[in-house]
C-alpha cells in the first residue's frame, strides 16, 4: 500500500507527470464537450460547429 507521502507530484521531477496531467486534463475536456454536445439544442450554429471540431480533434490525439 503506498503511503500519502509517496504518491507523486509536481515538484518531484517525475518525467511521467506533465504527461498524466495533459491526459487527465483531455479526458476532462472531451467529457465537458460531449456533455455540452448532449445538450445541442440550446447551442449555436458557431459553438456547435466548434465544439464539434475540438471533440474530433481531441480524440484524434487521444487514440494516437
Amino acid at each position: 500500500m503506498m503511503k500519502y507521502t509517496e504518491l507523486p507530484n509536481k515538484h518531484d521531477n517525475i518525467p511521467n507527470w506533465d504527461k498524466f496531467l495533459q491526459e487527465e486534463k483531455k479526458s476532462n475536456r472531451i467529457k465537458y464537450l460531449e456533455s455540452e454536445l448532449a445538450a445541442k439544442d440550446r447551442l449555436d450554429g458557431y459553438v456547435l460547429a466548434g465544439f464539434v471540431e475540438e471533440l474530433k480533434i481531441l480524440k484524434n490525439e487521444k487514440d494516437n
